[in-house]
């Protein structure tokens, strides 16, 4: 008389006012991003690590010192305009970069550029709702 009783337990809901949150409408949301476009409007967001991976003010990162990746955490938070996408040998995509107002971000920084598909996925290119 062996028998095993198997009983499935209901998950346990940690923080149930974040339930409301449809997956559906993140998905939506991200889909949205997807298609970053010239002439869109969004938001820089965190840097993905200690300093942004992949947002760089010159096309081709470079090693920069820690006074500068510190200095280029300032434009987190800034709403940018897509001036153009360029189509990389490497198959990348690179986002060039505007200030929504048309002024320098740090020093005489006019544009920086983005790795399209990395940026987004980490969270430092986000959506904008509001200017």
């Amino acid at each position: 008389y062996n028998k095993v009783i198997v009983m499935k337990k209901k998950r346990v809901i940690l923080f149930p006012e974040n339930e409301t949150i449809s997956l559906e409408k993140e998905h939506k949301c991200q889909n949205e991003l997807l298609e970053i476009q010239p002439g869109k409007i969004y938001r820089i967001g965190q840097p993905s690590n200690r300093y942004f991976e992949y947002i760089h003010p010159v096309i081709e990162p470079r090693q920069m010192s820690v006074k500068e990746f510190d200095d280029f955490k300032q434009i987190e938070g800034m709403v940018i305009t897509v001036i153009s996408i360029l189509s990389m040998a490497d198959g990348n995509r690179i986002a060039i970069l505007r200030n929504y107002d048309n002024t320098p971000f740090i020093g005489a920084i006019e544009q920086i550029f983005a790795n399209v598909d990395m940026s987004i996925t980490s969270g430092e290119i986000m959506a904008t709702k509001t200017i």
